[in-house]
């Protein structure tokens, strides 16, 4: 009966009168929350709130039975809230990151900050500022359970090869306490007290180190394990305080495992034979993959993210994942989960779905009761939105692939088939090919995207492909897709636009292939290598010149983007120009559609003009559009509501809707 309160307030928050039709502002509008932490005494919630180009941090008192905005803070232009940790009841803990454009991968910014509940005190304790010259970065590894003014923070420096543990003061930003870690480079791990005892670094020539000592009394000891260095995360100490719990991205052992550093021994816990734990999909559901217990310390399971989401539990008994199962069986159809607890028995549950945008409960653990707090885009029905089915294809040389496929639910517009609405009265459909960005790293995953929910309101099949290079489906599969840009990459997507074609789910006739960033560069060799199978194709802020990317951009900025330059691309300058779609402009035949931000430092918007210039010399028509004061992918609203008016009506005209 308890569980039975918690789906039907859910429901019935989630779900409101069915609406007949949207416009496109609707489904543009950037999420209004990302992620959420609850005080220790349960009374306060601390939230991270897009504006715009950055995003702030929003607190509200939710003691009572209503929610009450305390503060909300804003973030220079391009800075975001990251993680948010409550240091205790008065003093929240806040890390950024660096993000030029709605595509563009996050970077952390080092910088760690402190903020009362009413906004009073708000101040950078630790990191660089903004122009400085002087690199150092600051990583929160723990709090100290004796000293509610206190963390534990590991400090990098350009000037140093070694990370210091630092003892800092979340009123002031007074760092003391200086521990040395034992290894030049790499991460240091905090135990349950707050204890500097692993370290990790991998070496120049990509060797994993490890350094454990038992108690902070004892010498630092390196050892080995059998496990690549290459792939792991390191996830924290298991429940008994010694043992280091470990992820590992290789392909024939994916998983969480145990690691016991005195015997060198290790045990896997759980794990998928298909995907790997973590990595993009975190950064997309706006908390980690892996689950802790009630106090936040030691590992109790995983999220495993094939197909569709679902948790895995170490001991499925212990207290903190029966809790879990309990919510995640509240909620058929959905994904929910606890992501933040308090000290006492008020929790945080994150709901969330293929149909429905992310959602957070206030959580009573004693009367297992839900009260609905936050939700993202709540003028979207999940009523009127469509499912995304898992799919599996094979490509050519008998790889597996997968992917999702969203059929239409209306056409015309957002006018209804017929009278109950639903999908499309028959089979196949006008089907447009979405290719994500990265490529390697990011991946597709079953959760809710409004770019998607357009194309499928205006009537249009959507087929997404995780194809090799991908990530998320470990390293093996990942490393497959390098110096294989505009070749075996593309074939895959070939070849899963030609299985839905042959399943009788894309119209032969009727289908464009669409992307953004790699996606934009895949659409556009897609058009060169595939004559007459797509309709049309789209892109927006891709990259089209190969060997322009060793030289513009922020990648090739650094020695590390150069040399991932060189891993995933190569470095025949012959083979980069013919996998070059501005180079093979005179291929192309059919309609093209492009747009880009003018300050695109990702894809550089050099990528654009050259591919113009290219286009124009050879008098390929194209439709174009360039956006002031945007980056790698688009913030502001009405040029949100532009970018896919236009994108929606050349979709209309060519593929006959």
């Amino acid at each position: 009966m308890r569980s039975l309160i918690v789906l039907v307030i859910a429901v019935s928050a989630l779900v409101g009168l069915r609406a007949e039709a949207y416009s496109v502002e609707d489904f543009v509008q950037l999420p209004e929350f990302r992620s959420v932490a609850l005080s220790p005494d349960g009374n306060k919630l601390a939230v991270a709130a897009p504006a715009g180009d950055q995003t702030g941090l929003a607190v509200f008192d939710i003691s009572g039975s209503s929610i009450e905005v305390l503060m909300a803070a804003g973030l220079r232009s391009g800075e975001h809230v990251d993680q948010i940790l409550w240091a205790n009841d008065e003093r929240i803990l806040f890390t950024t990151n660096r993000e030029v454009g709605t595509l563009y991968q996050p970077v952390p910014t080092g910088r760690i900050y402190g903020v009362n509940p009413d906004g009073s005190r708000n101040e950078m304790l630790y990191g660089a500022r903004e122009g400085s010259q002087v690199f150092r970065r600051g990583e929160i590894l723990s709090l100290l359970p004796d000293e509610p003014n206190h963390v534990r923070i590991a400090s990098y420096a350009h000037d140093r090869p070694r990370p210091h543990a630092l003892r800092l003061d979340v009123r002031n930003g007074r760092t003391t306490r200086r521990e040395i870690g034992p290894l030049e480079g790499g991460g240091l791990l905090a135990d349950h007290d707050g204890a500097i005892r692993f370290a990790y670094h991998m070496n120049e020539e990509g060797d994993a180190m490890y350094s454990w000592r038992p108690d902070t009394d004892s010498e630092w000891q390196e050892f080995e394990t059998e496990f690549d260095g290459n792939e792991i995360g390191v996830h924290g100490f298991a429940e008994n305080n010694r043992d280091i719990v470990l992820s590992t991205r290789e392909s024939d052992r994916m998983g969480l495992y145990r690691f016991d550093p005195e015997s060198g021994e290790s045990e896997f816990l759980l794990g998928s034979e298909r995907v790997e734990i973590g990595g993009f999909v975190d950064m997309m559901r706006g908390t980690s993959s892996v689950l802790r217990d009630r106090d936040g310390k030691a590992v109790v399971g995983a999220v495993i993210e094939d197909g569709r989401p679902e948790m895995k539990f170490i001991d499925p008994e212990e207290e903190t994942s029966r809790l879990q199962r309990t919510i995640a069986q509240a909620f058929p159809g959905q994904f929910a989960r606890i992501v933040s607890f308090s000290e006492g028995d008020r929790a945080i549950v994150q709901v969330e779905a293929d149909i429905a945008s992310q959602a957070w409960f206030l959580f009573d653990l004693e009367e297992m009761s839900a009260q609905l707090l936050l939700s993202n885009h709540q003028n979207l029905d999940p009523q009127d939105m469509q499912p995304m089915e898992p799919v599996r294809i094979e490509a050519r040389d008998g790889l597996e692939l997968h992917g999702y496929l969203t059929r239409p639910a209306v056409t015309n517009n957002g006018e209804d088939d017929n009278e109950e609405g639903g999908q499309a009265e028959q089979e196949p459909f006008p089907t447009i090919v979405v290719v994500h960005g990265g490529p390697h790293g990011p991946r597709d995953a079953w959760r809710f995207s409004t770019e998607v929910q357009l194309l499928a309101n205006r009537g249009y099949a959507v087929l997404q492909v995780n194809f090799r290079g991908s990530g998320g489906y470990g390293h093996e599969f990942e490393e497959a897709g390098h110096r294989e840009w505009g070749a075996a990459m593309q074939d895959d997507v070939t070849d899963a636009t030609r299985w839905a074609i042959e399943e009788g789910i894309a119209d032969a006739d009727r289908v464009c292939i669409y992307g953004g960033s790699y996606g934009g560069y895949a659409a556009l060799m897609g058009l060169v290598r595939e004559p007459g199978l797509y309709a049309c194709g789209a892109a927006v802020v891709g990259v089209y010149d190969l060997p322009l990317m060793f030289e513009v951009g922020d990648i090739p900025e650094t020695p590390q983007g150069q040399a991932y330059l060189h891993r995933v691309l190569g470095d025949d300058e012959e083979e980069l120009k013919a996998r070059s779609p501005a180079r093979r402009v005179a291929e192309i035949e059919d309609p093209l559609f492009i747009s880009h931000g003018e300050e695109d430092i990702r894809a550089h918007v050099d990528h654009y003009h050259f591919l113009v210039e290219q286009l124009e010399a050879a008098e390929i028509e194209y439709e174009g559009s360039l956006y002031e004061s945007e980056g790698h992918g688009y913030y502001q609203l009405e040029n949100r509501k532009s970018f896919y008016t236009d994108l929606l009506d050349f979709f209309d005209r060519h593929l006959g809707q």
